[in-house]
């Protein structure tokens, strides 16, 4: 057993190289630039070079595997286009195995097909997969919303008052852990979130105990919301992306617990709470 991950830098692809790393499972770890991703993992460990738009990167990143991590870039709207080189060069070596993380909820909204494309992809070119699609990430109150919450005192986001069972990308990493170190979880689609249901405005009172100070949720109209971040100098079309993102939390697509993490780890997700702890200390 061999793992490739990708988008080892990210949030989640982050947290699964801490994962593999503490055990003993064999693994590659795709990075665009070795040197800036080990100065940012902290860690040169089973780092190699590689890049969805540069085949030649694929033959050393793929040396040994026989299963693979795969999560595309954020904002990328044709993800399937941009995996197929990869996928179809997958298909000529001979590894079968993958281990897909799309969006919950995100299916349901029809004029974002991501990952509706990307994993019918996947089964159009016969692999054996698993898909794992968690809600919003706790670590978005830093990695998005840390220099508002930190500067102005605000969590600046047009979900309304939709809530969400925010997953620690720790937990994300666990479960796709569980299933690329597996012979039996192959073949599911997973939703999987964290064990409490909170609006932003829940999220900013939380982050007021932690924090110190006081913390506010403006709850932005979507029109107010796009017409900020282009005032902050956004292109129009993130903050469309953003308000069809935000828009199934007002939809209420979010709002919903599942027992996903526990099935495939065995254990209890962490708590939101104690997540945004864990973040902003």
């Amino acid at each position: 057993m061999k793992i490739l991950i990708t988008g080892t830098t990210g949030t989640v692809g982050s947290e699964l190289y801490k994962n593999l790393s503490n055990g003993s499972t064999s693994f590659n770890a795709g990075v665009r630039d070795i040197a800036k991703a080990s100065e940012k993992l902290k860690s040169e460990k089973n780092l190699v070079r590689f890049d969805f738009t540069d085949p030649t990167s694929f033959e050393v990143a793929t040396e040994g595997v026989d299963r693979v991590f795969l999560i595309g870039p954020p904002m990328v709207m044709e993800l399937n286009q941009l995996f197929k080189p990869f996928l179809q060069f997958l298909k000529g070596k001979g590894i079968n195995k993958i281990v897909y993380m799309g969006a919950m909820g995100l299916d349901k909204v029809p004029s974002m097909p991501i990952h509706t494309k990307a994993i019918e992809q996947l089964k159009e070119m016969g692999f054996t997969y698993s898909v794992v699609r968690p809600t919003f990430f706790a670590q978005n109150f830093k990695n998005y919303e840390g220099d508002n919450i930190e500067r102005f005192g605000i969590v600046y986001a047009s979900g309304g008052d939709g809530k969400v069972s925010f997953i620690d990308a720790r937990d994300i990493a666990s479960s796709a852990a569980a299933i690329l170190q597996s012979d039996d979880k192959w073949g599911v689609e997973v939703d999987i979130t964290g064990p409490g249901l909170y609006s932003y405005s829940d999220a900013a009172d939380l982050l007021s105990s932690i924090l110190g100070k006081k913390i506010s949720s403006p709850n932005p109209t979507p029109e107010e919301f796009k017409n900020t971040l282009i005032q902050a100098g956004a292109p129009a079309f993130v903050g469309d992306y953003m308000n069809e993102v935000y828009g199934m939390i007002r939809a209420g697509y979010t709002n919903v617990i599942t027992n996903g993490v526990k099935e495939l780890t065995g254990k209890d997700p962490i708590p939101f709470e104690e997540s945004l702890r864990y973040i902003f200390n």
